[in-house]
């Protein structure tokens, strides 16, 4: 069996009724790109502010459209050709990614250590790792 669309979610994602609903409407024929709003959670409650809601993310694609990028840190979805549509989908992933703050210190931590590394002399602006 080759399999031709993926269908990514991380460990800590979960999606909605919606997402679900939209899911099963969709025509698996044409290859395509789709998006989804993610909601982020802190504590158990949903963030809407700081520039956290939406958070779109391709979470759907075809593999002849699209692949994941070679990020050692927060790799993504990718089109391989910038004119392909993205599509949102109804719905929303739900994203619980901290608890609480040792959380997510914790989760900091690991992220410089894994960006330190991947990028380690190789040349990089402030602003680059700030981001």
């Amino acid at each position: 069996m080759v399999v031709y669309w993926i269908f990514s979610l991380d460990a800590d994602e979960l999606p909605d009724e919606k997402c679900i609903d939209s899911l099963r409407l969709l025509d698996f024929d044409t290859p395509a790109i789709y998006k989804f709003k993610r909601l982020n959670h802190y504590c158990d409650r949903p963030i809407k502010a700081c520039g956290w809601y939406p958070d779109h993310v391709i979470r759907l694609f075809h593999k002849s459209v699209a692949n994941f990028s070679d990020e050692v840190v927060h790799e993504s979805v990718k089109a391989k050709n910038s004119d392909d549509t993205i599509i949102l989908l109804d719905g929303e992933i739900l994203h619980f990614s901290f608890y609480g703050s040792h959380q997510l210190l914790q989760k900091v931590l690991t992220y410089t250590s894994m960006y330190g590394e991947n990028y380690m002399g190789k040349p990089k602006s402030v602003i680059t790792i700030l981001l």
